[in-house]
């Protein structure tokens, strides 16, 4: 613990509990035209590449709107995840609520059976949920975070009974934002972070510890190591300083990936 630090948990993001904006939050280095908000997406295509021959064609998806989406029940606001899950490749742009794994604080069905990965996406100028994790085994490595705005409220949930692995990412910040903004304690106890980077706007690329940062703001300290390490990842995992080019280059639909 150190210095002057406010007690007990940060006050829950305002955005979580309401109903947030129709409109994207840009950042000011971005280069990407949202689609319309509220168009509906194509749940087939998300997180398919364009070889998997079930879906000829696809190749990740950009969405855009307020909701989340569910690959696997076909429901917006939330994604519930099965076992073995793993969102790739894809673009959310102008996002609210985005990605909600786990339906409850109870203890239930879900206990065990959220195993997922996310890798390879995009999340720019979205606000909260990326992911919010309970009882879930989750995977977080090689996505770009683009965020900024003043409705942004936090990137990763950590929340009840959860084990989230954030592992080389890149976090590129507005005006405002800090790398103790990001992780948010919804009740859980403890996050692996490892190898991620910060592109703050007042200043250069650096390597971030996320857990550190966001246990000098705030009690109770969240612990170090969720307790598991990654075994079933796809292909190498790049250095997180190389992950703006690779998943700018090939995420979101129409782009052939190597």
């Amino acid at each position: 613990m150190v210095g002057c630090r406010p007690h007990g948990r940060p006050p829950a993001p305002g955005p979580e509990h309401g109903g947030g904006s129709a409109h994207p939050l840009r950042h000011d280095r971005d280069e990407l035209s949202p689609r319309q908000l509220g168009q509906p997406v194509d749940l087939a295509r998300v997180g398919q590449r364009r070889t998997d021959p079930d879906h000829p064609g696809a190749g990740g998806e950009e969405v855009g709107g307020v909701g989340g989406v569910d690959p696997a029940g076909g429901h917006e606001a939330q994604v519930g995840q099965r076992s073995g899950d793993r969102p790739f490749w894809n673009r959310f742009v102008g996002r609210d609520k985005t990605l909600l794994i786990g339906s409850s604080n109870t203890v239930g069905p879900d206990v065990g059976r959220l195993n997922v990965t996310l890798h390879h996406n995009l999340f720019d100028g979205v606000r909260q949920r990326l992911p919010r994790v309970r009882f879930g085994q989750v995977d977080v490595y090689n996505n770009h975070y683009r965020l900024a705005g003043d409705g942004f409220a936090y990137a990763i949930g950590i929340g009840v009974r959860s084990a989230v692995h954030v592992e080389r990412n890149a976090f590129t910040l507005g005006a405002g934002i800090t790398a103790a903004d990001l992780p948010y304690d919804w009740g859980g106890t403890a996050v692996t972070t490892r190898g991620n980077v910060v592109d703050p706007a007042d200043g250069p690329a650096r390597p971030v510890d996320l857990a550190g940062a966001y246990n000098a703001a705030h009690d109770p300290d969240l612990a170090p190591d969720a307790g598991w390490t990654p075994t079933l990842r796809h292909g190498p995992v790049l250095p997180a300083v190389a992950v703006p080019y690779v998943v700018g280059a090939f995420a979101g639909a129409d782009r052939l990936l190597p």
